[in-house]
């Protein structure tokens, strides 16, 4: 049996469509002598060689996309990731138009005031467009994706609408020279109710002791979601606290008052201080303003009068008597009555 020598030259296998040439050369050891006349053979090496042309089965690019976070508040941020991949091992894909992904509108999704958009195809830098307040991002037609490497978009996102939303890229979205995507690809982000809850409190500048005094207590939602079940507790000067007002539900921009009405205490004699807050059982971006404060004066007023009785008629020598009697018509005490 003969010893021959052999070499094989074969490109590297692929993942898309593309023909591939395997050639294999067979050279006998310098001390035999080949006799095989063949047109693929060398007479003057005795080297055979064979060729064989393949055609690689298409895996064409594919698109995923994911949120930063599973849920954000209404109002809040969170990145968008989409990542587009290119499976051929052997060429670039080249987008033949550009690749778009545009947000659901119910509930809505847009870019953040600051997107950031970008994108990094293999290490190089892409060209996006992500319009603050938009509601898609973009991928420039012509963009290069390196064989077996991927292009990763980026961009903040926001929706003021609390709700479930999905995020879908439909097969046939991206379109390159060595295909199209053809499975579709979905992400789902969960955004949560949020509110930002105010009070503001008017009550009477000046009160007189014995007199009824008011607060009028309003409360404002600053958004971007409905209020539920929200509560306005008053604390009255006396340091008793009432609920006076209770809402099922008060849409983002409302607002509503309530009045509170106080009997100062005849005897009082210092300022009146009452508190106002705001509660709910939707999550709130900031308490900060939800408490708040004023105070009353006062200014007591007192109606002092007198009225005499004496005997009627006295007879010299004796005794006659005065009766003198002093009255508070008020309303507040009167102080150092002489």
């Amino acid at each position: 049996m003969l010893a021959l020598l052999l070499a094989a030259f074969i490109l590297p296998s692929a993942f898309a469509q593309t023909a591939v040439t395997n050639t294999a050369v067979i050279t006998p050891p310098a001390s035999v002598s080949n006799t095989n006349t063949a047109t693929s053979c060398v007479a003057a090496t005795g080297a055979c060689s064979a060729v064989d042309a393949d055609l690689v089965t298409l895996s064409p690019p594919t698109v995923s996309k994911s949120f930063s976070s599973a849920s954000v508040p209404a109002g809040g941020s969170v990145t968008l990731t989409i990542v587009i991949t290119n499976n051929h091992k052997l060429t670039s894909a080249t987008l033949t138009a550009a690749f778009t992904d545009s947000y659901p509108t119910n509930p809505t999704l847009t870019n953040a005031s600051i997107p950031g958009g970008s994108a990094i195809c293999g290490v190089t830098a892409a060209s996006v467009t992500a319009v603050a307040g938009g509601s898609s991002i973009s991928l420039a037609n012509g963009t290069v994706i390196p064989p077996g490497s991927a292009c990763t978009l980026t961009v903040l996102v926001t929706s003021s609408t609390a709700g479930s939303l999905t995020n879908t890229i439909p097969a046939g979205s991206l379109v390159t020279g060595v295909g199209t995507n053809t499975l579709t690809t979905t992400a789902a982000l969960s955004v949560t109710p949020l509110v930002d809850l105010s009070t503001s409190l008017s009550v009477t500048a000046n009160g007189t002791p014995g007199q009824v005094i008011t607060a009028t207590v309003t409360i404002t939602n600053n958004g971007p979601s409905a209020a539920q079940n929200v509560t306005v507790t008053v604390v009255l000067p006396n340091g008793v606290s009432t609920t006076s007002l209770v809402i099922t539900s008060l849409a983002a921009g409302a607002n509503t008052s309530t009045v509170v009405s106080y009997t100062i205490p005849s005897a009082s004699a210092t300022t009146q201080n009452w508190t106002a807050g705001v509660a709910s059982t939707t999550q709130e971006s900031t308490t900060a303003n939800n408490t708040v404060s004023a105070a009353t004066s006062l200014t007591p007023i007192a109606d002092v009068s007198t009225s005499l009785s004496v005997t009627a008629n006295g007879t010299p020598g004796q005794v006659i008597t005065a009766t003198v009697t002093i009255t508070n018509n008020g309303p507040s005490a009167a102080q150092n009555v002489t």
